[in-house]
């Protein structure tokens, strides 16, 4: 990266920290970069405490958030609620679009679920970068939104959804 890009990612993370986000007790988001699976990476939201270290990886009726600055790598198939992530962060996967992991969105029983990207979904080096972006069973819909990119290998609806389903880009 050059130095222009590095100041312009800076610049966006401390303009970014700015903005108020609401939380629900049970949010998940990034602490720093590193591997989905480990609960250190994470911090979740209660009520009483705020913030605070996870001691487990987000589950499918978590909303995530993947902060500015940091880089989320699927390291296995996973699953929430909402996602979003912010500009100047990316979430990308450690194999390739043969052998890729899904990200199951929606999973609140009949969710209307949002994938927030204002950052990066992929990869731009590697084609699909092995993301298999799709929603969940239950989910009423997924709405895909923002000024990011998103390059995945697939983007479906799980063949087990029975109910009215409608995706949104």
């Amino acid at each position: 990266m050059t130095k222009i890009q590095l100041i312009l990612i800076l610049l966006t993370c401390i303009l970014h920290q700015n903005k108020i986000h609401a939380q629900s007790a049970g949010d998940y988001r990034s602490l720093q970069s590193g591997n989905w699976n480990t609960a250190g990476n994470w911090q979740i939201y209660s009520n009483s405490a705020g913030w605070s270290t996870a001691t487990s990886k987000p589950g499918s009726s978590r909303n995530v958030t993947v902060q500015c600055g940091h880089i989320i790598t699927l390291d296995g198939s996973n699953s929430c609620n909402n996602l979003t992530i912010e500009s100047g962060a990316t979430l990308n996967s450690t194999v390739g679009s043969a052998s890729a992991y899904y990200l199951r969105v929606g999973g609140v029983a009949n969710s209307n679920a949002i994938v927030q990207n204002d950052g990066l979904l992929g990869s731009t080096t590697t084609t699909g970068d092995g993301i298999i972006l799709e929603a969940a069973a239950n989910a009423a819909s997924v709405i895909i939104k923002g000024s990011g990119i998103c390059q995945v290998a697939r983007l479906r609806a799980v063949s087990a959804n029975t109910s009215n389903f409608s995706m949104e880009i």
